[in-house]
C-alpha cells in the first residue's frame, strides 16, 4: 500500500421489480445480495447463483453485494463460488443493470480497456487490462510456492480459488469480485479510491524503493524469482501493484516472492480476486499465523471467533461505523480489521484506524461516483 494517503486518511476522519437471485444457501440476517434501496423489494432465493431480468424490462439497479459471514460456502471447508459460477450470475444482466444510475456495463475508466504500447521495461504492459485474463504459465508461477507467500494459513483454501478469469468493465470486475468473496461491493470501491483514486489498472506502482534488495525476491528453490527492479522507473522499483496497490515483494529475498507478477499487473481481474481472496481468508481466520508473529494472534482470533458465532451482534470494542450509522458488529469489526491490515500490518492499531478512517469515509460519501 502506499503512503501518501496518511495525510488526507487524517483529514477524511473529520427499482429492482423483476431480477431473480438464485442463492445456494440462506442467512437469517442478510442475503448476500441485498434488494436495492430504491424499491423496497425482497430478494428471492431459490438454488444456484444467477440473476436473470425480465425480457424487454426497463434498466433497474443492482441488487447489492453485502458482506457475509464465515457461513455457508463462506465458511472454512466451504467450497466458495467459482469465478464462472459469479461471471454466470453478473453477465445476463450486463447491457441493462444499473448502479446509482449508470450503467454497469460502460466502461467508466477507458483506460482500463485500451490497448498500449508494446511491453518493455519502460513501456510496461500492451495489454488493455480490463480484458486479460492470466493464462496457464502466470497462473502456475502463482501456485509455485504453494501459495504459502500471501501470508495466510495452509491449506490456503480461499488464495487457491484465485484464478482472474474474467473480463469486464471496471464496474463489472468489482462486483464479480464482492459475489467471488462474499465482500461488500462499496467496500472494493472505496478502498480503491484511497489506494488508487483513478482506478486506472495499467501500470499501477506504488510503494517506491530505492534498493534492489527490497525489489527482488523468489530466491527459493520452491518457486521462480520476481525482479521488479528498473521495471518503469530507473534504479529503483515499485513494491506495490494495481488499483488495489498490493504487494509483490518484501525486503528479505530469502522470504520468497509474492508470487503474483505479472498478472497482479496485467489484468484487472485478478488484481481484484487476489486481494479480495486475501480479504476472505483473513476474515475466516486464516491468517493466525501471521498476526501470531506479531504477537496479536490471540485478539485476531478472539475477533474471528465472534465474527463467526453472533456475526450481527454488536461488536465489544464499540467501535464507530460512520456508513451505517451505528456502532460496527462483529463481523463489520473483522472485516475492516482485515481491511486495515492491508495497509498497517497490525489488528486495528493506530496505523490501521487512521487508513480505515479514510476508506469509510469514502464508503460512506460514495465519492467516486460517477468513476
Amino acid at each position: 500500500m502506499t503512503t501518501k494517503l496518511l495525510a488526507a486518511a487524517i483529514l477524511a476522519t473529520g427499482v429492482f421489480t423483476s431480477v431473480v437471485i438464485n442463492l445456494p444457501y440462506k442467512f437469517s440476517r442478510a442475503p448476500h445480495m441485498a434488494h436495492s434501496a430504491i424499491s423496497g423489494q425482497p430478494v428471492r432465493a431459490s438454488g444456484g447463483i444467477t440473476g436473470a431480468q425480465s425480457p424487454g424490462s426497463d434498466p433497474v439497479d443492482v441488487p447489492h453485494f453485502e458482506t457475509q459471514p464465515a457461513t455457508g460456502v463462506f465458511a472454512e471447508g466451504g467450497s466458495g463460488y467459482t469465478s464462472a459460477q459469479c461471471a454466470a450470475a453478473l453477465d445476463p444482466n450486463a447491457s441493462s443493470d444499473m448502479y446509482d444510475g449508470h450503467p454497469i456495463n460502460l466502461e467508466t475508466v477507458p483506460q482500463n480497456q485500451q490497448p498500449h504500447s508494446p511491453g518493455s521495461p519502460t513501456d510496461g504492459i500492451a495489454t488493455p487490462v480490463n480484458q486479460t485474463k492470466p493464462n496457464s504459465t502466470q497462473l502456475a508461477y502463482y501456485a509455485s510456492d504453494g501459495y504459502r507467500s500471501s501470508e495466510m494459513d495452509a491449506p490456503y483454501t480461499w488464495m487457491k480459488l484465485v484464478d482472474g478469469q474474467y473480463t469486464g468493465t471496471t464496474e463489472m470486475i468489482i462486483r464479480w469480485a464482492a459475489c467471488k468473496w462474499g465482500v461488500d461491493e462499496d467496500m472494493i470501491r472505496a478502498q480503491a479510491t484511497v489506494e488508487h483514486d483513478t482506478w486506472i489498472q495499467w501500470n499501477a506502482g506504488g510503494d517506491e524503493r530505492l534498493s534492489i534488495s527490497q525489489c527482488q525476491a523468489g530466491n527459493d528453490s520452491d518457486h521462480n524469482s520476481t525482479n521488479l527492479w528498473g521495471y518503469l522507473i530507473p534504479n529503483a522499483c515499485y513494491q506495490s501493484w494495481s488499483i488495489w496497490q498490493t504487494k509483490v515483494v518484501y525486503a528479505s529475498p530469502a522470504t520468497g516472492a509474492w508470487t503474483t507478477w505479472p498478472a497482479i499487473n496485467e489484468s484487472t481481474a485478478f488484481a481484484a480476486d487476489y486481494r479480495y481472496g486475501s480479504q476472505r481468508s483473513c476474515m475466516n481466520g486464516a491468517q493466525s499465523g501471521y498476526f501470531e508473529g506479531k504477537g496479536i494472534a490471540g485478539t485476531y482470533l478472539t475477533d474471528v471467533q465472534n465474527a463467526m458465532n453472533n456475526p450481527y451482534d454488536e461488536s465489544p470494542h464499540r467501535f464507530w461505523n460512520p456508513v451505517t450509522g451505528k456502532y460496527a458488529n462483529n463481523l463489520e469489526y473483522v472485516e475492516f480489521g482485515c481491511l486495515s491490515s492491508h495497509y498497517s500490518g497490525g489488528w486495528m492499531d493506530a496505523g490501521a484506524q487512521i487508513y480505515l478512517s479514510s476508506v469509510l469515509a469514502h464508503w460512506k460519501n460514495k465519492d467516486w461516483l460517477p468513476k
